[in-house]
């Protein structure tokens, strides 16, 4: 099976360097156990002797977890691979941890090494970030470095297979427009260069739309086997790691409410109205939520209000981490199905969305994103706040823009008193500029 390399590692290796915990975390089947292992060869690429400057723990290992509650044994393991006590270490020693939330009273171990032995880089991952945030927190505030994994992005997803081999920083576009460094010539220039990707995209749109990008989906062949997986996923990490994890109480209320939500993809939403249509306390529904937001696998735009005298709708709106899961929840197993559900719209929203946050997460953008509607109808899918003004996106998946479109930017252009910077609707069609600052924008420049 090829591996590719990830958008984030780059982060990765110059964080080995920094005087900080590096943490991976990001939901299950991401990654993060096979970029541990990439660590793991990396270092032994650099001349580190693996068997005695690498200790490698798997938390998902039921005896080692048990092991590593001990106080000491850690430490204990560490003196063992290296064949002296801990003290007596010389140079750098890499300690590994695959799953660290699965041993929380191991945090307080993972302080005493660090506070102690600094020549000791701790590396670990996880599938919840309240978990390790909660723990950190606690045992290893103003220690620990988070490094966020996704699912792949579009162009990981391409490189995978199409067999291409990527420099990453050859095609950097959303990072470039978000700090608002594109003018109109050099968007052409970058047009030009993500040629490239055209064809390969549109070939493999629909799959992303309904199968998302998880890698182990990307890497299975036919799409029995990716729903397969799809299935699986569910049973396994959210049907039951989630509710072990968090301490979830009654079942059915939970995938009542994950069922409701998932049909509420790219709009928003009053935790009141799920209640309600769920059967459940308010509080439950915003337990669940705050759980599924917690492990990753939902995620939200708050609206964009401010110095707004208009009457705007502030409710969040929500999204879903990979398309692919909200394929199973909904039903959705083709691209007829998605059309005759008229879902089409919401689902190329969800991608594009997600593949902005990652690309925003991988870059360490300083970014707020929101959206905008009005009770008239008005809106704005994406507004970007950034050092160089307001960004506003429309997202469509169709090829032909409609004067509509514009309603949200001339709203907003009317009523914010910050700085808006350029407008754009990122769409299937060609580039255009439609007046000065509004442009259309082929979808996938953002993959």
């Amino acid at each position: 099976m090829r591996i590719i390399k990830r958008h984030y590692y780059r982060e990765l290796i110059e964080s080995l360097d920094k005087d900080v915990i590096t943490a991976l975390v990001g939901p299950r089947q991401t990654g993060k156990t096979t970029t541990l292992n990439f660590i793991e060869n990396y270092l032994k690429s650099k001349g580190v002797n693996p068997d005695k400057n690498i200790l490698v723990l798997n938390f998902d290992d039921f005896d080692i977890r048990e092991k590593a509650a001990e106080s000491g044994y850690i430490r204990e393991d560490i003196s063992s691979v290296y064949g002296k006590n801990i003290n007596e270490i010389e140079g750098k020693f890499y300690l590994i941890i695959d799953e660290v939330q699965k041993a929380p009273r191991s945090f307080e171990e993972l302080k005493i090494i660090f506070d102690g032995f600094r020549n000791i880089k701790i590396i670990v991952s996880g599938s919840s970030s309240l978990d390790i945030m909660d723990r950190s927190a606690e045992s290893l505030a103003g220690r620990i470095r988070f490094i966020k994994v996704h699912p792949f992005t579009i162009m990981e997803a391409l490189s995978l297979v199409e067999n291409y081999d990527i420099e990453y920083d050859d095609f950097s576009f959303v990072p470039l427009i978000f700090r608002g460094e594109l003018d109109e010539r050099k968007i052409k220039e970058k047009i030009e260069k993500y040629v490239f990707f055209k064809n390969a995209y549109k070939k493999n749109l629909n799959d992303f739309l309904i199968m998302g990008s998880l890698p182990r989906v990307i890497q299975e062949k036919t799409r029995e086997e990716k729903f397969l997986f799809l299935k699986d996923y569910k049973n396994t990490y959210i049907d039951r790691d989630i509710r072990l994890i968090k301490g979830i109480g009654d079942l059915k209320d939970f995938g009542r409410i994950l069922t409701i939500i998932s049909a509420r993809l790219a709009s928003s939403y009053e935790t009141s109205s799920l209640a309600k249509k769920a059967g459940v306390d308010f509080r439950t529904v915003k337990k669940y939520i705050s759980v599924l937001e917690n492990t990753f696998i939902i995620n939200h735009l708050e609206p964009y209000y401010k110095n707004i005298e208009k009457r705007i709708v502030k409710a969040p709106k929500l999204y879903f981490f990979d398309n692919g899961i909200v394929s199973l929840l909904t039903g959705i197993y083709n691209f007829a199905a998605l059309e005759k559900m008229e879902k089409i719209g919401a689902f190329f929203e969800n991608l594009i969305i997600g593949n902005i946050k990652k690309y925003a997460d991988n870059e360490k953008m300083p970014v707020n994103c929101y959206y905008y509607r009005t009770y008239s109808g008005a809106e704005v899918d994406v507004v970007v706040e950034t050092e160089a003004g307001l960004l506003l996106f429309e997202i469509k998946s169709g090829e032909n823009v409609k004067k509509s479109m514009l309603a949200g930017f001339k709203s907003m252009k009317e009523e914010v008193r910050e700085k808006i910077n350029s407008c754009y609707i990122i769409y299937e069609g060609p580039f255009k500029k439609l007046e000065e600052n509004v442009f259309c924008l082929p979808a996938h420049l953002f993959i």
